[in-house]
């Protein structure tokens, strides 16, 4: 495991340990600050070899940020609650889905 993995992980523990403390607030959608941490998710994925193939692992995810990066886009300016329990499936479904795509390996 090299940097970008451990780099990823961090990421991940910082928005679980933001939704611990925030759970059942609001927080306004900024659409830059998730740009910005989306960009930092897919330099990590690409440095550390996530698209260093292209298969369902990769395409599906790409497609889930695409996705994403668009609620983000509808909701901008609006108020989200922080869930707890939401971020941290989240965060263990993605880094199961890293691992299928051999981010991990």
């Amino acid at each position: 495991m090299g940097y970008p993995q451990i780099a990823l992980l961090v990421l991940f523990a910082s928005e679980i340990a933001y939704a611990l403390v925030r759970h059942g607030t609001e927080r306004r959608a900024n659409l830059l600050t998730s740009s910005a941490l989306g960009g930092l998710t897919l330099t990590l994925l690409i440095t550390g070899g996530f698209y260093s193939t292209l298969a369902i692992p990769q395409i599906s995810y790409t497609l889930f940020a695409i996705m994403t990066w668009g609620f983000i886009y509808i909701n901008r300016g609006k108020e989200v609650p922080v869930n707890f329990y939401g971020t941290v499936v989240s965060a263990a479904l993605l880094l199961a889905w890293f691992w299928a795509g051999g981010f991990f390996s």
